[in-house]
């Protein structure tokens, strides 16, 4: 169950990436995907998808962001709100 979960993880990273992402410079010049993964609420199964989430910006070279939500939707809106504003 595990690897399931840690596919699912995958598979929302990349669909995230493809979906539209801002990218950041590295020191060589090289431009790096932003992405930033918001749960809708605090609970141990989004404690897995982080794993998840950061091995794949380590796979694919990319800056992630995890972002969970104390406060349900409300937090969760606002959440997306201001990583868009920050272009991610």
């Amino acid at each position: 169950m595990n690897l399931m979960i840690r596919k699912i993880c995958l598979i929302a990273l990349a669909a995230i990436l493809v979906a539209g992402c801002t990218r950041s410079e590295t020191a060589s010049g090289e431009k790096k995907p932003k992405v930033a993964y918001v749960t809708n609420a605090v609970a141990s199964f989004w404690v897995i998808a982080e794993s998840g989430v950061k091995k794949g910006g380590e796979e694919f070279n990319a800056d992630v962001e995890v972002l969970m939500p104390v406060g349900g939707s409300v937090d969760q809106k606002q959440m997306i709100e201001d990583v868009l504003i920050k272009g991610v």
